[in-house]
């Protein structure tokens, strides 16, 4: 049976044990917002990359509290990188795109070096609920 809403995704996930993310570019709100959620439901801990001390302030404008994910600081231009390193060696169990820009997101993940290729087919899909429809909509490259 297909889900109707987000709150049937979201208690099917927390059926499963909690994951570890390692969030690309930690600085922005909506990123510490989505991830607070998340950690509030039981659903995931973070790994937190990207300017701490930026990632602080935005931590504040939101009302976020920070004491329970690990920040790393990382430069915008590593932020991908690094947080794409601590899935492939285990850290993390999943990477969250924050506020880097697509373009560096991918290229973090498509790196030769950095052992998530898998050689099989990369997709990415967005979930989306719409009032007006009878159940969510994925939407796919």
């Amino acid at each position: 049976m297909p889900f109707t809403d987000l709150t049937q995704l979201v208690d099917r996930v927390k059926e499963r044990p909690s994951r570890r993310l390692a969030v690309a570019g930690s600085d922005n709100a909506e990123t510490l917002l989505a991830v607070a959620q998340a950690h509030e439901e039981n659903i995931a801990e973070a790994l937190l990359f990207g300017d701490v001390e930026a990632t602080r302030r935005s931590a504040d404008e939101a009302g976020v509290d920070l004491t329970p994910f690990e920040l790393v600081e990382a430069p915008a231009k590593q932020a991908a990188e690094r947080a794409a390193d601590a899935v492939a060696s285990g850290q993390a169990d999943a990477l969250m795109k924050g506020g880097v820009s697509t373009r560096a997101f991918l290229k973090a993940v498509l790196a030769e070096d950095n052992r998530l290729r898998t050689g099989r087919l990369l997709s990415h899909v967005m979930i989306a609920e719409i009032p007006a429809y009878h159940k969510l909509l994925l939407l796919s490259d």
